[in-house]
């Protein structure tokens, strides 16, 4: 403290700290109480801490939930349609044909019961299901000329080379597979995927396409790329 000598008076005047030495005082202080109560300290130190982790954990929870809900949402599985026709529900392939010009609806096809074959070189060996596949677009699938197979197909049948014959269990008619074809993303619930194509008119519609096998060749007089009844 010091005083100002004024003409009428003594003015007493106090010395404010300044910032610095406050900061200063106010850290003593506090390490001093730390000091003299430390399990209070430490037991703060921990609830802290155990409060930050959890926000930090629970953040970084959500945001992967949240990815993971966008992931499925923007999937192709998400915004794949399937309908699934029973024996006298009287649908035809013809349906192909007013769905393709649907807008909004990138590809549409018709796949037949699973019959399950086997590598025709290897009795007992693995089963794979085969359908006869219709469509009147077969360009997601790379346009095949034949009985084709994914990779994963091809794997489980232990085929070289991704090429080999498929026996069926059922009729043990055999069939040569070729070539493999890229399984786009709204088709890997079929998977492993083995498929005899037929590309669809829309003038000739086909039978219920969940009651026909599938047959290749096709019989004396159909073509290639016709369904074979």
């Amino acid at each position: 403290m010091r005083a100002t000598l004024g003409r009428c008076a003594l003015i007493p005047q106090v010395l404010r700290p300044t910032a610095p030495r406050q900061s200063a005082a106010l850290l003593r202080e506090a390490a001093a109480g730390a000091r003299s109560q430390k399990v209070g300290s430490l037991l703060t130190i921990g609830v802290i801490a155990a409060l930050c982790a959890t926000v930090l954990l629970t953040a970084g929870r959500t945001a992967a939930t949240e990815s993971a809900v966008l992931g499925s949402i923007d999937s192709s599985g998400t915004r794949s349609i399937v309908v699934r026709a029973q024996q006298g529900a009287g649908l035809d392939t013809s349906v192909l044909a007013r769905l393709a010009h649907v807008d909004g609806i990138e590809w549409v096809a018709a796949f037949g019961p699973a019959d399950d074959v086997t590598n025709a070189v290897f009795a007992g060996g693995a089963k794979v299901p085969m359908r006869a596949a219709y469509s009147e677009n077969w360009a997601p699938l790379g346009d095949p000329s034949g009985p084709v197979a994914s990779d994963l197909a091809a794997r489980t049948l232990g085929f070289a080379d991704r090429v080999g014959t498929a026996e069926s269990v059922a009729s043990h008619q055999s069939v040569d597979i070729a070539a493999t074809l890229p399984v786009p993303g709204y088709l890997h619930f079929l998977e492993p995927l083995l498929i005899v194509p037929y590309s669809v008119a829309s003038s000739q519609p086909s039978p219920n396409p969940s009651t026909c096998s599938w047959s290749w060749p096709p019989p004396p007089g159909r073509s290639a790329v016709s369904p074979p009844w």
